[in-house]
């Protein structure tokens, strides 16, 4: 393994803490061999790059690692994993970081919406603190979105709208523009949407009063030949998530958005319908940028979700459209009396902006997607088939017997969602969407967990004690 491959393993693992915190999850690692002896450790300098914490506290854990004799640094030869043949003491496993130790069940484990472990999140106390310089702190004056906020924004926005807003989470903006949108085109058109979608997606909607039709999904994407029928059926509206992040298949592909987008295009009625793109990863999506908008001006509002990446605790999603829908969001949220904290938006402005902070997201996504790649191991160890999007937030697994593999695997604590609360209209295959993001970073317990994940599929998991 050269310095390079190690710096990234290392990031990958590392979660952040104090000196004390890195010094026991190395332990961990070192101990379950997770990094084997005679390991080459990556640069303080390399790893403070690469994890977003600081050169100073990553330096005392090294000397506290030293000291116990867990690594051993040579002169301009860098840091290693200690040999057996070193004068280092066997390590012992820590309770508190051993993969297998903290494990608290699967019950423990969000394995439904796909937010990350919070604590693989950047640290928000430093954002925070600069966002209380505000010079408008506590001013009364209403600013839907910061001048900050809008020029961090607008520099990866794909395509120039005509006004902004922001709200709270996804779930909160994707009501608030499907109803700002409803009023516009008619209550009575449906909305098209493309499934499978974020979890809640559907069940909110309808509790707006809107019908709802599918947009099937193929390996490129949304299916064309779909979307050409929820037109003809009298569609007024479209909901997409860009890069298919919560899709099926692959998807992502910006040829396909292209396809879509002419077919709106040249549909009778075309140039009234609005469609509504859903961000919801935001800066964690694997694809960046994709839109229909720049063959549908004036057409599309846009929604960039920042919770996964940055935490729930930031509740800020910007919003990007048509000032008619933009401005209809904000009469809608609490009668126009509301709006985003400006402190909670320029804390958002403040990540964005750092590096730091950009590398700690980046190496939450690297982590999230080893946590698929094993899982998908262990499921093709054992000869079940899978499929994912594009973004490594999901995993889905076929399955002929969905309620029955829902309710086995709930009893044995695994708790996931259920085909109705992200399909319009339910696949006639089965699936187990996985949300991987929390699962441990374990061979043996993503084992166990592939074992009872197959066996649900195949409807040969009973309940415990049967």
């Amino acid at each position: 393994m050269t310095s390079t491959e190690a710096a990234v393993d290392v990031a990958i693992l590392l979660q952040p803490g104090t000196s004390r915190d890195i010094v026991h999850q190395l332990e961990g690692f070192i101990a379950s061999g997770q990094l084997p002896p005679g390991t080459a450790l990556p640069t303080i300098r390399e790893l403070a790059a690469d994890t977003g914490l600081s050169r100073g506290l990553l330096a005392n854990a090294w000397a506290l690692l030293r000291d116990r004799g867990l690594i051993v640094t040579r002169r301009r030869g860098g840091s290693f994993v200690a040999t057996t043949d070193s004068t280092a003491p066997a390590a012992q496993p820590s309770p508190a970081t051993s993969t297998v130790t903290a494990f608290d069940g699967w019950h423990a484990l969000d394995l439904v919406t796909g937010h990350p472990d919070p604590k693989l999140q950047p640290d928000l106390a430093s954002a925070l603190a600069a966002a209380l310089h505000e010079p408008h702190t506590n001013d009364p004056t209403k600013v839907y979105i910061t001048d900050r906020l809008r020029h961090v924004a607008a520099a990866e926005w794909p395509f120039a709208p005509e006004a902004w807003t922001t709200v709270g989470g996804a779930g909160e903006a994707t009501v608030l523009v499907a109803e700002a949108v409803a009023d516009l085109i008619g209550r009575d058109r449906p909305i098209a949407v493309a499934q499978p979608t974020t979890p809640g997606t559907v069940a909110s909607l309808r509790g707006l009063g809107l019908h709802l039709l599918p947009i099937e999904h193929d390996e490129n994407g949304p299916a064309v030949h779909s979307l050409e029928q929820a037109l003809r059926a009298g569609a007024g509206a479209v909901l997409l998530q860009p890069s298919s992040s919560f899709s099926l298949s692959a998807g992502g592909d910006q040829q396909r958005l292209d396809e879509l987008a002419e077919t709106i295009r040249h549909a009778p009625g075309g140039d009234g319908v609005i469609v509504i793109e859903d961000d919801v990863l935001g800066p964690l999506s694997s694809v960046q940028g994709l839109t229909v908008a720049r063959a549908l001006p004036g057409q599309v509002v846009r929604m960039r979700s920042y919770c996964r990446a940055y935490g729930v605790d930031l509740r800020t999603t910007v919003i990007g459209g048509p000032a008619r829908i933009v401005e209809r969001v904000r009469a809608l949220r609490s009668h126009g009396a509301a709006m985003n904290s400006r402190i909670l938006q320029n804390a958002l402005a403040v990540q964005l902006e750092s590096r730091a902070a950009t590398r700690v997201v980046e190496r939450m996504e690297r982590a999230t997607a080893a946590r698929r790649a094993l899982l998908a191991e262990q499921l093709d160890a054992q000869g079940t088939p899978w499929s994912a999007p594009v973004d490594p937030l999901l995993l889905w697994v076929p399955t002929a017997h969905e309620n029955q593999a829902l309710l086995a695997l709930a009893a044995h604590g695994v708790v996931l969602s259920p085909s109705e609360h992200t399909f319009v209209t339910p696949p006639a295959q089965g699936h187990l969407r996985i949300a991987v993001t929390q699962l441990p970073n374990s061979p043996e317990l993503s084992a166990q967990f592939a074992r009872l994940i197959g066996r649900a599929a195949r409807g040969e998991l009973a309940p415990p004690g049967f």
